[in-house]
């Protein structure tokens, strides 16, 4: 979609490009508009661009990375780039505006605006991975000792981190475990990467204790395990506003029964009102028979879960420079380039200039 905004001082040429989703009964959308672009530019000289951004509240990934290109109209070849990532952390504000100052090229006789919207998490890589393996009772459920819960060998570095039981069998935390594993391990396979975020082997063994909680240096007395793990360890943070829970996270709950649960968040449960009232997840459990889905509710709303006692934790996307690669929404001002040192056509819609 293109577009075009004027006013007195100044032409501005923007683009908003939308991605529309459904969901809820409602349109997911997130919006970007290059703005403050003067009708001429001076070669040679700074320009001060503005990138804004409004996202929807329910857009699926809640944390987004913004990535702001000048180009050459002639050739589409990247003149200067500008990366936005709020210091590491993603944004995951509804609104927003960016600031780009650069030198325009003294060889380029007309430009344009390209931008992208980008997840800052791997979310996508853990749904991918998680919805790939069956829920049919292939992989069932036994939480014993000296098991490992996983549904395959994980290795790491060369190294044996986690061993498959010879059974097939599971259960939370180590079927999110290799869901975590497993998922970042195809992103590095994508982009030739060889460590999940520098991780040594004995730093991973470290944090496959911390997410079974099986190494006690919990700082929270009932223990959030993959949400501690996570940030702990460099992988990504914990989120700890409900409103910001999205598909893909990892959660740990307990249940006012003092029983637990590690699984992987796919939405939230609410009444006719938007209430939250219980939780839909991916795990291991006995009633799923293993593998599979389950819906959980809250106490006092049909159920146990504990939501003071309700923890999550998110895997960043490495700051690599892949930004564009995985872009969801892409915004253009192609169609309407603007001349650098020359004065563009007066508009006449259909009426002479004298």
């Amino acid at each position: 979609m293109m577009c075009r905004e004027t006013n007195a001082k100044m032409t501005a040429v923007g683009c908003a490009a939308l991605m529309m989703l459904t969901g809820l009964g409602m349109a997911q959308t997130v919006s970007m508009n290059v703005t403050h672009i003067p009708a001429i530019l001076e070669p040679g000289k700074v320009a001060l661009i503005t990138l804004h951004f409004e996202k929807d509240p329910a857009f699926h990934e809640k944390r987004l990375v913004y990535v702001l290109e000048l180009r050459d109209a002639d050739d589409d070849s990247v003149i200067r780039a500008a990366t936005w990532d709020n210091n590491g952390n993603g944004y995951a504000t509804a609104t927003g505006s960016m600031f780009f100052a650069q030198v325009l090229p003294t060889d380029a006789s007309a430009i344009y605006f390209k931008a992208y919207a980008s997840p800052w998490s791997m979310n996508k890589w853990m749904i991918e991975r998680y919805e790939s393996y069956p829920t049919n009772g292939t992989y069932t459920y036994s939480w014993v000792g000296n098991s490992y819960g996983v549904m395959n060998d994980i290795y790491y570095q060369g190294a044996l981190i986690a061993p498959k039981p010879g059974n097939n069998t599971t259960y939370c935390s180590g079927a999110a475990f290799e869901i975590g594993v497993f998922g970042y391990q195809r992103y590095n396979l994508l982009h030739g990467y060889s460590t999940i975020a520098g991780l040594t082997v004995s730093q991973m063994q470290s944090l496959r204790r911390v997410w079974y909680g099986t190494l006690q240096d919990d700082p929270d007395p009932h223990l959030k395990l993959a949400a501690l793990a996570i940030p702990k360890f460099g992988l990504g943070r914990e989120i700890t506003d409900f409103d910001e829970v999205q598909k893909g996270d990892f959660l740990q709950f307990w249940r006012t029964s003092g029983s637990g649960h590690n699984p992987i968040f796919v939405s939230w449960v609410t009444n006719p009102l938007g209430t939250r009232v219980g939780i839909r997840y991916w795990g291991s459990q006995g009633s799923s028979n293993g593998l599979g889905y389950r819906t959980e509710y809250f106490s006092g709303m049909g159920g146990s879960i504990d939501p003071a006692r309700t923890y999550f934790g998110r895997i960043a996307r490495p700051r690599d420079g892949n930004d564009i690669q995985h872009a969801l929404v892409i915004m253009s001002t192609e169609d309407k380039p603007v001349p650098i040192g020359v004065p563009p056509e007066p508009v006449t819609d259909g009426m002479a200039v004298y």
